[in-house]
């Protein structure tokens, strides 16, 4: 029987009298087409009311029969958390025109939380211990609206629970950083937003740093304090064997122009510059054209041990493609926890910025004579500088400085974090 009121052409679908842009579409129900305008980000139910066209419907991608487990209240506890200062703080806007009319639609029951302070994510991430311990047998379900930095802070704030759990970690990129998301490909909180619906969870074993007893961490400046602070490097665990402090990295540690690059950027001078503070903060330090003296030793994948004796002028570790849209920074990123070494000799500051500007064509950066582009399975970095910012990591936009002579490693990812099998829903 011929479907009068139910057609696709050039990218809109016609159902019932309404135009809906196919590539607009976050799922379609056995009652409804759910979709987003995305001139004014505000989700649109449009109901079917012929049986005929739902039949048909249900057939085409992004049909939702039932609810994914990570979303089902019967299998998983639901937590959104809502970082509501990331970016251009527009995590509220899509929170209440998108998120939540789409789960009260599906009937996805969720319990909401919007950031209060800088310490609010953190704190969040530590109460999940307490909810294993009240006998909450479910898996937990964790929708992240953020950036980079508050995955960052939610991974390592995580407390060990007292039995094996899992946990689902759902971010949507609201921040002004969103490598993580960006290398998948989810670069709007829309396209993530419809993983969260239909993308199959997978492991997410997010590589780690450990830093030597004495390090220090650098708290940047800002209104309430107008100068840096150095504090001692606290973290929620040790490292398993009591030899110093994890840090887990979600997107990126390095050390030499990179951590020097980061580090200056963060400073009230440099933030009035908005996001152009990372280009100026950049173009200083290559001027400088800085040598960066330690030795690096790591073990190839392998399982060959080579050396690198520097000095150094870029070194960088990553388990992703893009440090952001078209920078790919390790094209033969997996995803999934392994990690690469991106590291260049000590050159002038124009040949760096020559070279780092290659990864704008594809990554093509690693094909360069001097440029060192190596999957490691551990790799250990023992600082020969005397002067503190010289010894400065970025590890995810912490900048982390070791003592003089200490030794820093960092590790492939491993199956959970603390006792957590987390999967990223991506």
């Amino acid at each position: 029987m011929a479907i009068s009121n139910y057609e696709v052409k050039n990218g809109i679908l016609a159902v019932d009298g309404t135009s809906i842009p196919v590539d607009s579409i976050l799922a379609i129900t056995n009652a409804a087409v759910l979709w987003v305008k995305h001139d004014v980000t505000e989700l649109v139910v449009t109901e079917i009311n012929n049986g005929t066209v739902v039949d048909q419907l249900l057939k085409a991608s992004r049909s939702l029969n039932e609810l994914p487990a990570h979303l089902d209240p019967a299998q998983s506890s639901v937590l959104v958390i809502n970082s509501v200062t990331a970016g251009k703080h527009q995590g509220s806007i899509f929170f209440n025109q998108v998120v939540k009319p789409l789960f009260e639609e599906l009937g996805v029951a969720y319990e909401y939380h919007a950031t209060e302070s800088h310490a609010s994510v953190g704190d969040i991430a530590r109460s999940l211990t307490s909810n294993q311990q009240s006998g909450n047998a479910k898996n937990q379900t964790v929708i992240l609206l953020s950036g980079d930095t508050s995955i960052h802070e939610f991974v390592n704030a995580l407390a060990e629970p007292n039995a094996p759990a899992k946990l689902y970690l759902a971010p949507i990129p609201t921040g002004s950083g969103n490598a993580l998301l960006t290398s998948r490909g989810l670069d709007t909180p829309f396209k993530a937003l419809a993983s969260t619906l239909f993308a199959k969870p997978k492991p997410f074993q997010p590589f780690f740093v450990t830093f030597p007893e004495g390090s220090e961490e650098i708290v940047p400046a800002s209104k309430v304090n107008p100068v840096d602070k150095v504090i001692p490097l606290v973290v929620d665990n040790r490292s398993n064997n009591g030899d110093g402090y994890r840090v887990f990295a979600i997107v990126v540690a390095s050390w030499a122009i990179h951590a020097a690059l980061v580090g200056d950027s963060d400073s009230p001078e440099y933030r009035a510059l908005g996001n152009d503070r990372f280009k100026k903060a950049a173009e200083e330090n290559l001027k400088q054209s800085r040598a960066y003296h330690g030795v690096l030793k790591y073990e190839r994948q392998s399982g060959q041990e080579a050396e690198l004796a520097g000095p150094h002028s870029y070194v960088l570790l990553t388990s992703i493609t893009s440090l952001e849209p078209g920078f790919v920074i390790s094209p033969h990123g997996t995803n999934n926890g392994d990690v690469f070494l991106v590291e260049l000799a000590h050159s002038p500051g124009d040949e760096v910025m020559r070279v780092l500007m290659l990864a704008y064509d594809n990554g093509a950066h690693v094909n360069e004579p001097g440029v060192v582009y190596e999957r490691v399975r551990e790799l250990k970095v023992v600082i020969e500088e005397f002067e503190a910012r010289l010894r400065r990591w970025c590890v995810d936009g912490r900048i982390i400085v070791p003592p003089e002579g200490a030794e820093v490693r960092v590790h492939r990812g491993e199956d959970n974090v603390r006792g957590w099998d987390i999967e990223l829903v991506v």
